[in-house]
């Protein structure tokens, strides 16, 4: 009877020590959100990204790792060379060169972007990518700028050569602008640091400026303000960070569902157990997904006039 309970403890003994070394051997999946670099717009949809994963995760299962790239494309690849492939749940790319520099680089670990305005276009589409899209209206904004002024007939725009977002925009405002018999004046950076040079290159053959999702420009944005007003130019953004940042006006989406919508995805793949393939790219693309906002201290530091009618259907963003 003894030899029975000794045989008994040993094997209790076993299955204890068994389940303990399984418990340690189990690893905390990583989920590494990488960020282009910091700017209005990308920190708030990080912010909402992060704020709905710790929310809803495991903290136990999964690790929530934040990565700033600082607008550096060799830090991109260095950031995404440097994670653990083999204890990845997911990488969430914020912004569209982060995008395309993981779509090339994985192709087994699934990838959530936020704020690609064009997925299509920058080649961030597969089996295993999915996520959300910023994609511009710019129809609205230029259409918005004739609202303001019907005198309006030259358009600026400014932005990075780099960026496929902003290439791909360049194309569309071509083609709006053709058709409504306007002049597109557009000029290309490298860093938001050269703003300046190129906007005083560009000032005597604008009316106003567009500024979409430019990154570097986004960066920029007190810089590009100041001289905008300095100049009694108007600037219609795409981003309502952009008008936060001291824009002038313009239309857009919540930035913070977008965020928050990267998030709902990520949950899909790593909780739900959700096929990458399975979940649609999803677009703000709708009327009802834009929201008019403008900047009353950009107007106050002008002598622009922008009609009441408008103004009231807008937001006020006040910056100085």
């Amino acid at each position: 009877m003894k030899k029975v309970f000794k045989s008994l403890a040993v094997g209790m003994t076993l299955l204890v020590g068994g389940l303990t070394l399984a418990s340690c051997g189990s690893k905390t999946k990583t989920i590494a959100v990488v960020k282009l670099g910091s700017h209005t717009s990308l920190n708030e949809i990080e912010d909402k990204i992060t704020e709905k994963l710790n929310a809803e995760l495991d903290e136990n299962k999964f690790n929530v790792k934040k990565f700033d790239c600082t607008f550096q494309a060799d830090i991109i690849t260095q950031t995404l060379q440097s994670l653990d492939k083999n204890n990845l749940a997911c990488i969430v790319c914020i912004a569209t060169p982060v995008a395309v520099t993981a779509a090339n680089m994985f192709d087994d670990v699934p990838i959530v972007f936020s704020a690609v305005s064009d997925p299509e276009g920058a080649g961030v589409t597969g089996k295993n990518i999915t996520g959300t899209s910023d994609m511009m209206q710019l129809d609205k904004l230029i259409d918005l700028a004739l609202e303001v002024d019907g005198t309006t007939k030259k358009i600026g725009y400014i932005y990075t050569s780099t960026e496929a977002n902003s290439l791909s925009n360049k194309k569309k405002l071509d083609v709006i602008c053709a058709g409504k018999n306007l002049t597109l004046n557009s000029k290309s950076i490298n860093t938001s640091a050269e703003i300046t040079e190129t906007f005083n290159s560009m000032k005597n053959d604008v009316d106003a400026f567009i500024v979409s999702d430019d990154n570097n420009v986004a960066s920029g944005m007190a810089t590009f303000s100041d001289l905008c007003k300095k100049n009694n130019i108007k600037m219609y953004c795409a981003a309502d960070s952009e008008v936060k940042d001291g824009g002038m006006m313009g239309y857009s989406i919540s930035y913070s569902n977008l965020g928050t919508s990267t998030a709902e995805q990520v949950i899909d793949i790593v909780k739900n157990n959700k096929d990458v393939k399975d979940i649609p790219v999803k677009y703000f693309d709708k009327k009802e997904d834009l929201n008019l906002y403008y900047n009353s201290g950009f107007l106050t530091s002008t002598n622009i006039v922008i009609p009441e009618s408008i103004k009231q259907r807008a937001t006020d963003l006040y910056t100085k």
